[in-house]
């Protein structure tokens, strides 16, 4: 089993959840989308650390545990390339790319009815994410 962290390519809005029509109004609009996507990791997740991946890194792990199923089968692999805080994001972002990450009073309330999986899935990460020098990625090269 995998356990990826947070998709990275989420801050370019590579793999939100969002229906086709949005994702095709979306698609000339990258910073827009990544900057909602922090600015709601902001309201959820506080300044706890939040444990990234790339889908790269879940796609090459998932390569090797198929390549190699009498070590991987049964097991369970996190697959994290860095845990960084809210703020060390937004402060990144921000210095790349000169563009401040909003602070939205009452996103984590209208996340939590608009989009309660979502809003799941944010906070299972922020209080139960990965340990990136976790032993269980030793087989990931």
């Amino acid at each position: 089993m995998l356990r990826p962290g947070l998709f990275m390519d989420d801050f370019r809005g590579a793999s939100l959840p969002f229906p086709p029509p949005i994702q095709r109004v979306l698609r000339n609009h990258r910073p827009l989308v990544g900057r909602l996507f922090l600015a709601t990791l902001r309201a959820v997740a506080k300044n706890s650390p939040i444990p990234l991946a790339t889908l790269n890194d879940v796609g090459r792990m998932a390569a090797w545990a198929f390549e190699n199923p009498g070590t991987s089968q049964g097991q369970v692999y996190h697959v994290v390339g860095s845990a960084e805080t809210v703020d060390t994001l937004c402060e990144l972002w921000e210095k790349v790319l000169n563009d401040q990450i909003p602070h939205v009073p009452g996103l984590h309330i209208g996340l939590r009815l608009l989009h309660p999986h979502m809003a799941s899935l944010l906070k299972w990460l922020v209080h139960h994410g990965v340990n990136p020098s976790s032993p269980e990625r030793s087989h990931f090269q």
